[in-house]
């Protein structure tokens, strides 16, 4: 009874100035974990914007970043393939500051196929990447269940359409290198997916942004790992010297030029040097 109320009133409030509010009396009663999380996150993307800027979810999935953006009061351009996950970004759009975009963000526009995986959060158009779930442990047992056609879009293309972005999160499952090739502008911050066992992908895409400085974040978890900005060859060995533990996060870029490079908050945590 209790889940059916959940998912009805998420329904009807997703995407409402409601919505946070009545998640988080929710989750004070019955998950006080997932309420401090949620107030980690929005606490740690803070800091990369601030109201009325505009941001860029480059995919989006099921809009749980777009949904947090937008509770900032960013406007949110929020790019995802995926139909079934557009029809719920659609409903979070109706409500919202969120503009849906069903595409794949790439070097060039087109067309690509998109491999869908029942777990949607891993869907991809890499091939590279779905032959390297299957060496990879947490996610070999992945259920990859068709392959759709779908189009592409570069960010210089959306930044034409919705202006240039001060932040770009980008999370595409082994495609990071092709996003960021279709981006000729420099926003001020943004982030990308990282795989210990992908560092090849990983120095590729730390090579076209040589006029930022990087930390990390260590999984899920909203916080830096570094005390201080670093530089790119700082973070590639960082995630070198951790082959083998099949772990993941995102990277965090700041342009070189912005004014005081200020230590991050949220609050820094010294990465451990085994």
């Amino acid at each position: 009874m209790l889940r059916r109320i959940k998912a009805s009133s998420r329904d009807l409030l997703y995407g409402t100035r409601w919505f946070v509010p009545a998640q988080r009396a929710y989750q004070t009663l019955f998950n006080r974990a997932a309420a401090a999380e949620r107030s980690r996150m929005e606490r740690f993307y803070a800091q990369f914007f601030q109201a009325g800027d505009i941001v860029f979810d480059i995919g989006a999935n099921v809009g749980e970043y777009a949904e947090v953006f937008s509770f900032l009061r960013a406007h949110v351009v929020a790019v995802e393939p995926n139909p079934a996950c557009c029809r719920v970004l659609d409903r979070l759009a109706k409500r919202s500051s969120v503009t849906v975009e069903q595409a794949a963000a790439g070097a060039l526009e087109g067309f690509v196929d998109l491999h869908v995986c029942k777990d949607s959060h891993l869907s991809t158009v890499s091939d590279e990447w779905l032959e390297q779930t299957k060496a990879m442990p947490s996610l070999s047992g992945a259920e990859w269940t068709e392959t759709i056609r779908v189009r592409t879009i570069t960010l210089d293309a959306l930044a034409a359409k919705y202006g240039k972005p001060r932040f770009v999160k980008i999370d595409v499952e082994g495609y990071e290198e092709d996003v960021l090739a279709g981006m000729s502008f420099s926003p001020e911050f943004l982030s990308f997916e990282y795989h210990i066992e992908a560092t090849a992908a990983l120095a590729r895409c730390l090579e076209r942004l040589s006029h930022y400085s990087f930390n990390l974040t260590l999984g899920r978890e909203p916080a830096m790992a570094f005390a201080t900005w670093v530089g790119a060859q700082q973070i590639l060995e960082w995630v070198v010297s951790r082959r083998g533990t099949d772990g993941y996060g995102d990277i965090l870029a700041r342009r070189n030029d912005l004014p005081s490079a200020a230590a991050p908050s949220a609050p820094p945590r010294p990465v451990d040097a085994d």
